[in-house]
């Protein structure tokens, strides 16, 4: 029987190719080295973040997305050997000294005098911090 063969070239949930073969599909997987695994958690993060995005307005696909979401932060720390309440309590400081995301406050832009502090920094990195120019 001819099938139909499609390019999948992602990270899947480990059951995945059992699921798919039980329902009569020919699965071809590898497992990953540890610096690819992390790699390919990081472009799931994206991925799903992006499916995130797109179920905002479905409370139960918006759930569903931030489980996924956060199984890979999950194995993320799992692989580099960081336990929960190591981020937990750092998660906890930058809370007190810095806040959280709580408020939804957008910063637009910054005026920096040349020898503040991170003048340099955001010169530096222009993709990140477009430089507007000199003001007054």
């Amino acid at each position: 029987m001819p099938y139909q063969r499609f390019a999948m070239n992602k990270l899947v949930r480990d059951s995945i190719p059992e699921i798919m073969q039980r329902k009569g599909a020919r699965v071809k997987s590898r497992l990953l080295s540890p610096d690819e695994h992390i790699s390919a958690l990081l472009d799931k993060l994206h991925e799903e973040v992006e499916e995130a995005r797109a179920a905002l307005n479905n409370p139960t696909e918006w759930l569903l997305e931030l489980v996924d979401i956060q199984e890979i932060i999950d194995t993320l720390l799992n692989l580099t050997n960081i336990k929960k309440t190591e981020i937990q309590a750092i998660q906890a400081e930058k809370r007190k000294s810095k806040g959280g995301f709580n408020n939804g406050l957008w910063f637009e832009y910054i005026d920096c005098p040349p020898d503040h502090p991170d003048t340099k920094r955001m010169l530096a990195d222009p993709l990140k911090y477009p430089n507007l120019g000199v003001v007054e």
